[in-house]
């Protein structure tokens, strides 16, 4: 029994002394292990990786990797393992993976040499925060598992990739440089996008490299996007010259100098009006904010207005947009000097020529089509009954008699493209005092 005790002390003191080697190694008493001899761990929580640097004084061809209980130099081990140190930037390293750890909880790590060196403390591994985030169509807002929007200054701290990509970041177009993806930069320049056609984002906190506090990567989710609703259908029927829209919609014309939806106020946004219902030309461009003074040579010209479904603040989001096309109007006016009826060209919406010449004669107003005109007109002695020109005629009326004129709508066909009717111009006819010889 003495002899038992005695050589469980010795053995004990031998293993303090350093005369025992570690897995048969001979190591040094840990009584001369200098500061400058001691390895240094450092944890990289973006790549997840445990550099483990060897004293240069240190012949040391492999280091021990020990994962702790708890966060004492003495804990208990749970797992320890041998890696090869390699020269790396003129340092003896061994670089670790550290996956094989249970991140769902804090782990311990310390590093011993071959020669028994150990390192000065324990390093914390911090347990892998759980991401809780899911995305409002509603508010069209990140929000947290309390349904609360998360602040967009905390949104820089979630960092995300597609579903199929492959990187946690991406390249900017200045400079070609890589930077991280979160969440803030995503709202700010990819939720309009996103949430045309819907999408699915990988999410997770991303890392921290703040000294003291280093934390690894949250937990991945994947955060579905909705799609908006679809765009709202718009009949446009030229022939009633009438434009439908449903109901909550509203319109905003696209500006043709710039290609895009106009804008107004300051700061300056999208001028969208509210409108429903069956509406004339003049009707829509009121709703599209069109200036009265403009209003004529819009039609002329043609135009287009995206459509959407408005929002209702908090319990939906704007749908999709569409663009509706409006072919060009024929707008037409007297010239009674000239005695000649024009029209506005689409080109410009300012310039006109002519449609047809007209003359006052004994037996009636003459109206003679110009030469080189593809505008077909029709008149009418009551504003009912209208009578299509097909060349030059005479219209058979008393003096003084009331005679309009206009262009018709186009149905629209695979040679000639739809168009609202023209607005009406009337002329008086004057018949002439009779001539004797």
């Amino acid at each position: 029994m003495f002899k038992k005790k005695f050589f469980a002390k010795a053995l004990a003191f031998a293993m303090v002394m350093g005369s025992v080697g570690i897995h048969g190694v001979a190591v040094a008493p840990v009584g001369i292990v200098k500061a400058a001899d001691e390895p240094i761990i450092t944890f990289d929580p973006v790549t997840y990786e445990a550099t483990i640097e060897v004293a240069a004084s240190v012949k040391s061809g492999y280091v021990c990797l020990k994962v702790l209980k708890e966060d004492k130099l003495d804990a208990k081990v749970v797992s320890e393992s041998w890696y090869p140190v390699k020269t790396v930037n003129s340092k003896n390293v061994a670089i670790v993976d550290l996956s094989f750890l249970k991140a769902a909880k804090p782990s311990y790590i310390m590093a011993v040499d071959m020669l028994g060196n150990k390192s000065a403390s324990v390093t914390t591994i911090a347990a892998q925060t759980k991401t809780a985030i899911k995305y409002d169509a509603k508010t069209q807002s990140f929000v947290d598992k309390s349904k609360a929007p998360i602040a967009d200054a905390d949104l820089a701290g979630y960092e995300y990739k597609t579903l199929y990509g492959s990187n946690w970041g991406t390249i900017a177009a200045s400079g070609n440089t890589f930077t991280p993806s979160t969440l803030a930069t995503f709202k700010t320049d990819k939720l309009e996008n996103a949430v045309v056609a819907g999408t699915t984002l990988v999410v997770r906190k991303a890392a921290s490299k703040t000294a003291g506090s280093e934390a690894p990567a949250g937990t991945e989710v994947k955060v579905k996007i909705s799609a908006v609703a679809k765009a709202p259908k718009v009949k446009v029927d030229y022939v009633k010259g009438v434009i439908s829209l449903p109901k909550g919609v509203e319109v905003c014309i696209v500006d043709t100098a710039t290609g895009k939806l106009k804008q107004g106020g300051s700061p300056a946004a999208d001028l969208w009006g509210s409108t429903t219902g069956k509406l004339t030309q003049e009707q829509i461009l009121t709703a599209l904010q069109v200036a009265e003074a403009d209003t004529t040579k819009t039609q002329a010209m043609g135009y287009t207005f995206a459509i959407r479904t408005a929002e209702i603040k908090d319990k939906k989001a704007a749908s999709k947009i569409d663009f509706i096309k409006i072919n060009p109007a024929p707008i037409i006016s007297a010239d009674t000097t000239a005695k000649k009826v024009q029209v506005l060209k689409a080109t410009d919406g300012t310039t006109k020529e002519d449609v047809f010449a007209y003359t006052f004669e004994a037996d009636g107003l003459k109206v003679t089509p110009g030469t080189t005109s593809t505008v077909n007109c029709a008149y009418s002695l009551d504003g009912r009954k209208w009578v299509p020109i097909t060349g030059g005629v005479t219209i058979k009326v008393e003096d003084k008699a009331k005679v309009q004129f206009y262009v018709p709508a186009e149905k629209g066909s695979d040679t000639k493209a739809a168009s609202f009717a023209s607005n009406i111009v009337e002329i008086t006819y004057a018949k002439p005092a009779s001539t004797t010889n």
